[in-house]
């Protein structure tokens, strides 16, 4: 059986993303203007890598149910880092549950909001207690067709958790 591999998401946010990109091209801009050609190519060049690196930064979970390993890492530009293995003897289950968020906002004129909503998270849960964040969504049903799957390859069950 071949690894699992869950891509949980990316490492930066959009912001970040767009920001890199924007960096990039005002700093190849000023070292096209201020520094003599021979030097600015090979410049570019290097700053260039700042796109694709942060562009293609992702978190990933990785079970390997063969050797009973779970390897939790950084892929960045296809490489493999910041790499953290664990060991389990058997997977006990898949879970979902429903968690209740709230993000407060003050206003300029000292006008405080809350803001609730209600956001699912899967875990995989080893014999030895052990939780793993797979994926969140904030639709339930797509979170299940996602995990669901998942759940019939590691042949663990699945339980939905709508506590609250």
């Amino acid at each position: 059986m071949r690894p699992i591999r869950i891509n949980q998401g990316r490492i930066f946010s959009w912001y970040i993303r767009l920001g890199s990109l924007l960096l990039t091209m005002f700093l190849m801009a000023v070292i096209f203007q201020y520094t003599p050609e021979w030097l600015a190519i090979p410049l570019a060049i290097v700053i260039c890598m700042i796109v694709p690196t942060v562009w293609t930064a992702f978190e990933i979970l990785e079970i390997d149910h063969k050797r009973k390993v779970i390897t939790e890492y950084s892929s960045i530009l296809g490489r493999k880092v910041n790499l953290r293995e664990y060991m389990y003897d058997s997977l006990e289950k898949v879970f979902m549950n429903k968690v209740k968020m709230a993000q407060r906002a003050t206003s300029y004129g000292g006008h405080v909001g809350t803001f609730t909503s209600f956001e699912y998270h899967a875990f995989l849960k080893t014999s030895s207690g052990k939780k793993y964040f797979l994926l969140s969504r904030e639709n339930p049903d797509w979170l299940k067709e996602k995990i669901v799957p998942l759940a019939k390859k590691l042949e663990v069950p699945f339980q939905e958790n709508q506590g609250q």
